[in-house]
């Protein structure tokens, strides 16, 4: 084999071996364009519009009120904010809510809603896109009446943090899907454990 013949098929194993990694390289955790670990204001315009959606027609012809409403509707609620409704379509499956959770200033979390019924779409996109859950358990829940439904719960554990699907939510009507970084997970976990500190002390 000639000097340039080695050198080829060394460039070829590099190649080779670069599309591979790549191909194996795993799906950033987060929801569309958005990502967990993303400052706040590099979706600044996004969370702008979602904003600017709520308004009511009476605000959106005064530039200067919707700017005073977009500038409250994001102070109000920094921690739990609402995506557009450009969001709340994935694939043919339309959400009832699309939110983004916010701490430090960085995306920690997004929660969907959905209809049950839409439920093994929702699924079937999450193991396109994340591989098979790495848990499935089955909890109990309850209507007001007090008759008893099984619902489904699947976690994804994947490097950044985690996905939840719950079959049955805030309603038996209603799935629910919770993207979240461990860091937000540790954050919130400290928190609750802080409160629940005070709580006791102040009995």
């Amino acid at each position: 084999m000639t000097r340039t013949w080695r050198i080829l098929v060394a460039t070829l194993g590099i190649i080779l071996l670069a599309t591979s990694a790549w191909a194996q390289e795993k799906p950033r955790l987060g929801f569309k364009d958005i990502y967990l670990g993303m400052p706040k204001v590099a979706i600044q315009h996004i969370l702008e519009e979602g904003c600017r959606e709520q308004a009511t027609a009476a605000q959106r012809t005064e530039p200067e009120v919707m700017a005073r409403y977009v500038s409250w509707c994001l102070a109000s609620s920094p921690l739990i904010l609402q995506l557009p409704r450009r969001y709340e379509l994935v694939g043919s499956i339309s959400l009832l809510s699309a939110k983004v959770l916010v701490k430090d200033e960085k995306v920690g979390g997004i929660h969907l809603e959905l209809r049950r019924h839409d439920y093994d779409g929702m699924q079937a996109a999450l193991e396109e896109k994340y591989g098979r859950p790495t848990n499935r358990t089955v909890e109990v829940v309850k209507n007001k009446l007090g008759a008893e439904f099984n619902s489904e719960v699947l976690t994804w554990e994947l490097k950044e943090g985690t996905v939840l699907m719950k079959e049955r939510s805030s309603s038996l009507d209603i799935s629910e899907v919770l993207i979240t970084s461990y860091a937000f997970l540790d954050k919130a976990e400290k928190e609750r454990k802080s409160r629940a500190k005070k709580d006791a002390e102040g009995l």
